[in-house]
């Protein structure tokens, strides 16, 4: 399985590659991190979308990027590139290998500038409303849960619709005023980007509520977001 490389090889191939990709060329290496690889600034949500949507596709030379793959080739990197292709589709296939109704798990790269961070994007479409899950609603629930140096587990528990989108912010110790600030302004700014509306909450937890890993694996019933 997939998560059986993390923590100790996680993204050891991947990191190699960024740093063929310097010595060939400074250029190459940062287009790619920049279009390919989740970094905490403003583009997060933009390069977490195409590596989901690449996984969700299967296609590995469209995440390499040709520019990428083509640098690496005249490197003699071709073992390099072939062992990132084979990491990639036990990746595609921890994604897809999911009953109908349960958390499909994407398993993305966070480069910080200094190190790699593994991060667990959950999806799984969610029910209409009903009795027993009061405050439930239909559409996209979505979970990312990442481990930052300074600010520990972060788990982001976020529900999606037509014309609405709630955001659980939930962590292990408080987080400071102002990060909370830039975090609220960022959600809003989405808010009117999506021309919809929603509430952003924070939670602080010693366990979360929700733990998707669990529940892929059969042992908790299925949380809801309130």
């Amino acid at each position: 399985m997939a998560e059986a490389l993390l923590p100790g090889r996680a993204w050891a191939n991947l990191a190699e590659a960024v740093a063929a990709l310097e010595r060939q060329s400074t250029d190459h290496a940062l287009r790619f991190t920049k279009e390919s690889i989740p970094r905490p600034d403003t583009n997060l949500a933009t390069t977490m979308q195409a590596a989901i949507t690449a996984l969700d596709r299967g296609d590995f030379r469209g995440w390499l990027g040709g520019r990428a793959g083509r640098a690496l080739g005249p490197a003699g990197r071709a073992e390099l590139i072939a062992e990132l292709a084979r990491e990639f589709g036990q990746f595609v296939r921890l994604a897809n290998d999911v009953e109908p109704g349960q958390w499909r798990l994407f398993l993305l790269p966070l480069f910080d500038g200094n190190e790699w961070h593994p991060i667990r994007f959950f999806s799984r479409q969610q029910g209409q409303q009903d009795d027993e899950n009061e405050g439930s609603s239909a559409g996209k629930r979505f979970i990312v849960e990442v481990e930052l140096t300074r600010l520990g587990a972060i788990q982001l528990d976020g529900l999606v619709n037509a014309n609405r989108f709630d955001l659980m912010v939930r962590s292990r110790h408080p987080i400071a005023a102002a990060a909370q600030r830039n975090i609220e302004k960022i959600f809003q700014e989405a808010l009117e980007l999506s021309e919809v509306a929603g509430r952003l909450q924070f939670q602080v937890a010693a366990e979360f509520p929700v733990d998707p890993t669990r529940e892929r694996a059969g042992e908790v019933d299925a949380a809801i977001l309130v």
